[in-house]
């Protein structure tokens, strides 16, 4: 039983080489696997042609692409519950060791877990939000699209380990001689767990067509971001916006040809290792203190108010205002505190490449404090004080971008006026001004 155990559960090895026939380690690139280009190349033209015309063909894709995964999950979880030895592998997920708890690096990869799936921060939620109607319920979406995300994440959890419960109970292992995580658990381990089920072929094209569908949706909200960003800054480009897109297509497959390389996936965990760690997290500080100092809690309220014809409970409020920017901080101190220098099975990258992990992890932050300078020195005028005082508050350009919504948000504003920014709608209206004009200076 115990040579058993070795074929059967350790295949990194054989995975590794026959697979991604990775090489000895970052400076080894060696050649470029075709293969894995011509697939890569499909799945961008696949990308190139959902994304080109906007929301008129990718609102009708996501249609089927959105909902697939989960059907495919619910079907490889009735699959799964139904082997021997999934009981094990579900109990081993379900009740966790509490001792672990206390380690700051398990909360920090939980907190690195949610900005992955739920990407806050990478300017997809809020490039497709810019789609929606201008009267939603931006707050029940705000609500529901984490709760399916998490429903989502624990659905998968129980599909990945019923099926490595069989296979420990096949191997006469404990399932946590099996937990592995990464492209090994997706790749090598999990697909040999399906190669022994029954009509193993069946399984194994449901599994990677949920893969494939899954990885499709994430790149549509970054592709998409990318080409928004792009025609937003430059409207002139509006009119090829195709061509936008193509270049962006080109682009990312053109850097991508080097994660096809020997080298690949070590490239690939060094770029994971980094790129969502702690810069991530730096983005979305500076968005909710924007968010919530500088244009207004109170203001933000206000707008939701007009836009969901509702009111805004002061949970928002004060969550917005007092909670989320200081657990942003925690999470940032514990993430760079518990940071690791990045490894792959086992083997630490040498000095060279985790400063080029550094460098990559701190490549999205300089931009932030250059457009600060940029916008005081060529945007503002005055004194030093009344520069920074002008970077520091709402933009009168600030509001919606159609005309006849502007009308009405400024009716909105004139009718239910502020005494602050920061304070909410309904703890201290002021008092009706005589005078449109300062209302109209206040807004």
């Amino acid at each position: 039983m115990q040579r058993r155990c070795t074929v059967l559960f350790h295949p990194g090895e054989s995975g590794s080489r026959k697979v991604l026939h990775i090489s000895s380690g970052l400076d080894d690139i060696s050649r470029v696997q075709w293969q894995i280009v011509a697939v890569t190349f499909l799945t961008t033209a696949f990308l190139f042609f959902c994304v080109f015309k906007g929301v008129r063909v990718m609102g009708k894709v996501v249609w089927f692409t959105a909902p697939f995964p989960f059907a495919m999950l619910l079907v490889l979880l009735a699959r799964g519950i139904s082997l021997p030895g999934a009981v094990d592998g579900i109990r081993f997920y379900i009740y966790p060791e509490f001792e672990r708890l206390k380690e700051m690096k398990v909360w920090a990869a939980a907190a690195m877990q949610i900005f992955y799936s739920l990407g806050p921060g990478w300017g997809s939620l809020i490039s497709f939000g810019s789609y929606n109607m201008f009267h939603n319920r931006s707050t029940r979406d705000a609500v529901t699209v984490p709760v399916l995300n998490c429903t989502a994440s624990i659905l998968a959890g129980f599909v990945v380990f019923s099926v490595l419960g069989f296979m420990a109970k096949r191997a006469g292992v404990s399932v946590e001689d099996l937990t592995v995580a990464g492209p090994s658990l997706v790749f090598i381990v999990y697909p040999e767990a399906v190669s022994m089920m029954p009509v193993a072929p069946l399984w194994s094209v449901i599994f990677f067509l949920m893969l494939f569908f899954l990885g499709v949706d994430s790149c549509f909200a970054y592709l998409e971001t990318s080409v928004i960003c792009l025609l937003d800054e430059f409207p002139k480009l509006r009119e090829r916006r195709g061509w936008v897109t193509f270049v962006i297509c080109l682009i990312s497959f053109s850097v991508t040809i080097l994660f096809a390389t020997d080298a690949g996936m070590y490239w690939i965990t060094l770029m994971d290792w980094y790129c969502a760690s702690f810069a991530v997290i730096v983005v979305c500080f500076c968005q909710i203190c924007i968010f919530s100092y500088i244009y207004g809690a109170g203001r933000i309220i206000q707008d939701f108010q007009l836009m969901t014809k509702r009111p805004i409970s002061y949970v928002w409020w004060v969550i917005w205002l007092a909670v989320t920017p200081p657990v942003l901080l925690c999470i940032l101190a514990n993430t760079v505190l518990s940071l690791s220098g990045a490894e792959y099975q086992g083997q630490t990258f040498p000095t060279w490449a985790q400063d080029v992990g550094w460098v990559i992890a701190f490549s999205y932050i300089p931009p932030i404090p250059a457009y600060f300078l940029y916008y005081f020195c060529c945007r503002t005028a005055g004194s030093f004080t009344q520069r920074i005082a002008a970077c520091l508050s709402p933009s009168p350009a600030w509001g919606p971008a159609e005309d006849r919504h502007r009308q009405e948000w400024t009716q909105h504003r004139l009718k239910h006026p502020l005494r602050h920014r920061l304070l909410h709608p309904g703890l201290c209206a002021a008092e009706p001004s005589t005078s449109p004009d300062e209302l109209l200076n206040a807004i």
